[in-house]
Protein backbone atom coordinates (compact mmCIF):
# COMPACT_ATOMS: atom_id res chain seq x y z
CA UNK A 1 0.00 0.00 0.00
CA UNK A 2 1.27 3.71 -0.84
CA UNK A 3 1.78 6.29 2.06
CA UNK A 4 -1.20 8.23 0.29
CA UNK A 5 -3.12 4.91 0.33
CA UNK A 6 -2.51 4.11 4.49
CA UNK A 7 -3.25 7.15 5.05
CA UNK A 8 -6.61 7.52 3.36
CA UNK A 9 -7.49 3.70 4.71
CA UNK A 10 -6.66 4.90 8.42
CA UNK A 11 -8.76 8.31 7.69
CA UNK A 12 -11.58 5.84 6.57
CA UNK A 13 -10.84 3.61 10.00
CA UNK A 14 -10.26 5.97 12.48
CA UNK A 15 -13.24 8.15 11.43
CA UNK A 16 -15.82 5.14 11.70
CA UNK A 17 -14.45 4.36 15.20
CA UNK A 18 -14.90 8.12 16.11
CA UNK A 19 -18.17 8.67 14.59
CA UNK A 20 -19.39 5.57 15.84
CA UNK A 21 -18.97 6.22 19.50
CA UNK A 22 -21.07 9.64 18.36
CA UNK A 23 -24.00 7.53 17.34
CA UNK A 24 -23.75 7.03 14.07
CA UNK A 25 -23.31 3.13 12.53
CA UNK A 26 -19.70 2.63 11.58
CA UNK A 27 -20.59 2.22 7.88
CA UNK A 28 -22.07 4.92 8.00
CA UNK A 29 -19.11 6.93 9.26
CA UNK A 30 -16.89 4.98 6.64
CA UNK A 31 -19.21 6.00 3.67
CA UNK A 32 -18.89 9.67 4.87
CA UNK A 33 -15.55 9.56 5.49
CA UNK A 34 -14.68 7.95 2.29
CA UNK A 35 -16.98 10.52 0.23
CA UNK A 36 -14.98 13.48 2.01
CA UNK A 37 -12.32 12.15 0.23
CA UNK A 38 -13.76 11.77 -2.62
CA UNK A 39 -13.17 14.10 -5.41
CA UNK A 40 -16.06 13.11 -7.74
CA UNK A 41 -19.36 11.49 -6.48
CA UNK A 42 -19.35 7.84 -5.80
CA UNK A 43 -21.76 5.07 -6.97
CA UNK A 44 -23.02 2.78 -4.65
CA UNK A 45 -20.98 -0.06 -6.62
CA UNK A 46 -17.40 2.02 -5.88
CA UNK A 47 -18.27 2.36 -1.97
CA UNK A 48 -18.77 -1.05 -1.57
CA UNK A 49 -15.41 -2.45 -3.61
CA UNK A 50 -13.83 0.34 -2.14
CA UNK A 51 -14.38 -0.11 2.14
CA UNK A 52 -15.18 -4.03 1.47
CA UNK A 53 -18.69 -3.98 2.80
CA UNK A 54 -21.86 -5.59 1.07
CA UNK A 55 -23.93 -3.27 -1.74
CA UNK A 56 -27.12 -3.75 0.43
CA UNK A 57 -25.24 -2.82 3.59
CA UNK A 58 -24.18 0.52 1.40
CA UNK A 59 -27.23 1.09 0.02
CA UNK A 60 -29.03 0.79 3.95
CA UNK A 61 -26.17 3.50 5.37
CA UNK A 62 -26.65 6.31 2.36
CA UNK A 63 -30.30 6.31 2.92
CA UNK A 64 -29.26 7.15 6.31
CA UNK A 65 -26.34 9.38 5.73
CA UNK A 66 -29.35 11.37 3.11
CA UNK A 67 -31.45 11.47 5.90
CA UNK A 68 -29.28 13.16 8.28
CA UNK A 69 -28.46 15.49 5.85
CA UNK A 70 -24.73 14.60 5.68
CA UNK A 71 -24.57 13.55 2.46
CA UNK A 72 -26.88 13.86 -1.36
CA UNK A 73 -27.49 11.80 -4.20
CA UNK A 74 -27.08 12.41 -7.59
CA UNK A 75 -27.15 11.01 -11.34
CA UNK A 76 -25.51 11.08 -14.56
CA UNK A 77 -27.12 11.22 -17.49
CA UNK A 78 -27.87 7.97 -19.16
CA UNK A 79 -26.81 6.40 -16.24
CA UNK A 80 -29.74 4.62 -13.63
CA UNK A 81 -27.07 4.47 -10.92
CA UNK A 82 -26.96 6.74 -7.89
CA UNK A 83 -24.16 8.38 -6.85
CA UNK A 84 -23.55 9.90 -3.66
CA UNK A 85 -21.32 13.15 -2.44
CA UNK A 86 -21.44 14.78 0.51
CA UNK A 87 -23.30 17.34 1.33
CA UNK A 88 -22.49 21.09 1.69
CA UNK A 89 -24.01 21.36 4.92
CA UNK A 90 -22.49 18.09 6.23
CA UNK A 91 -20.67 19.61 9.43
CA UNK A 92 -23.46 21.85 10.42
CA UNK A 93 -25.61 19.09 10.00
CA UNK A 94 -23.30 16.98 12.20
CA UNK A 95 -23.12 19.68 14.62
CA UNK A 96 -26.60 20.16 14.96
CA UNK A 97 -27.42 16.24 15.79
CA UNK A 98 -24.94 16.26 18.39
CA UNK A 99 -26.52 19.07 19.95
CA UNK A 100 -30.08 17.28 19.26
CA UNK A 101 -28.24 14.08 21.42
CA UNK A 102 -27.08 16.51 24.25
CA UNK A 103 -30.41 17.76 24.42
CA UNK A 104 -32.13 14.38 24.96
CA UNK A 105 -29.90 13.73 27.36
CA UNK A 106 -30.18 17.36 29.30
CA UNK A 107 -34.09 16.29 28.91
CA UNK A 108 -33.95 12.55 30.56
CA UNK A 109 -31.58 14.36 33.57
CA UNK A 110 -33.60 17.30 34.11
CA UNK A 111 -36.63 15.05 34.10
CA UNK A 112 -35.16 12.49 36.73
CA UNK A 113 -34.29 15.86 38.76
CA UNK A 114 -37.57 17.06 38.43
CA UNK A 115 -38.61 13.42 40.23
CA UNK A 116 -36.03 12.68 42.66
CA UNK A 117 -37.69 13.03 46.18
CA UNK A 118 -36.05 16.13 48.00
CA UNK A 119 -34.60 13.67 50.61
CA UNK A 120 -32.60 11.89 48.22
CA UNK A 121 -29.88 14.77 48.61
CA UNK A 122 -26.84 12.84 46.84
CA UNK A 123 -28.80 11.85 43.88
CA UNK A 124 -30.23 15.48 43.10
CA UNK A 125 -26.03 16.92 43.62
CA UNK A 126 -25.24 14.39 40.89
CA UNK A 127 -28.55 15.05 38.83
CA UNK A 128 -27.89 18.92 39.20
CA UNK A 129 -23.97 18.53 38.29
CA UNK A 130 -25.08 16.51 35.04
CA UNK A 131 -27.65 19.05 34.40
CA UNK A 132 -25.09 21.94 34.32
CA UNK A 133 -22.48 19.70 32.25
CA UNK A 134 -25.27 19.31 29.63
CA UNK A 135 -26.51 22.86 29.66
CA UNK A 136 -23.07 23.85 29.02
CA UNK A 137 -21.90 21.32 26.32
CA UNK A 138 -25.40 22.68 24.55
CA UNK A 139 -24.71 26.08 24.82
CA UNK A 140 -20.83 25.95 23.83
CA UNK A 141 -21.60 23.43 20.98
CA UNK A 142 -24.55 25.35 19.61
CA UNK A 143 -22.01 28.51 19.92
CA UNK A 144 -19.32 26.23 17.29
CA UNK A 145 -22.12 26.24 15.09
CA UNK A 146 -23.22 29.72 15.09
CA UNK A 147 -19.63 30.25 14.71
CA UNK A 148 -19.12 28.15 11.70
CA UNK A 149 -22.43 29.12 10.13
CA UNK A 150 -22.32 33.01 10.97
CA UNK A 151 -26.13 31.75 12.12
CA UNK A 152 -27.99 31.39 15.41
CA UNK A 153 -28.95 27.56 15.80
CA UNK A 154 -32.58 26.64 15.06
CA UNK A 155 -33.18 26.01 19.14
CA UNK A 156 -31.18 25.79 22.18
CA UNK A 157 -33.44 23.69 23.58
CA UNK A 158 -33.08 21.74 26.65
CA UNK A 159 -30.34 22.95 29.12
CA UNK A 160 -30.08 25.80 27.58
CA UNK A 161 -30.95 28.06 30.56
CA UNK A 162 -30.50 27.05 33.69
CA UNK A 163 -32.70 27.84 36.52
CA UNK A 164 -30.57 29.77 39.45
CA UNK A 165 -30.94 26.57 41.27
CA UNK A 166 -28.62 24.92 39.20
CA UNK A 167 -25.73 27.31 38.10
CA UNK A 168 -22.47 26.90 39.76
CA UNK A 169 -21.38 29.45 42.25
CA UNK A 170 -18.90 31.47 40.57
CA UNK A 171 -15.48 30.75 41.43
CA UNK A 172 -13.94 32.65 43.84
CA UNK A 173 -10.40 34.47 43.62
CA UNK A 174 -7.63 32.74 45.43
Amino acid sequence: MTTMATATHDFIEQMGMALQHDGMSRTAARILAMLILSEEPAGLDEIAEHLQVSKSGVSTNTRDLERMGVIRRSTRPGDRQYYFSVADSAVNRLVENHVARLSQAAEAVQMALNTAPKKAKVSRERLSGLSYFYGVAIRKTSDILEEITGKKPISRSAGSTLPASQKRPARRPA
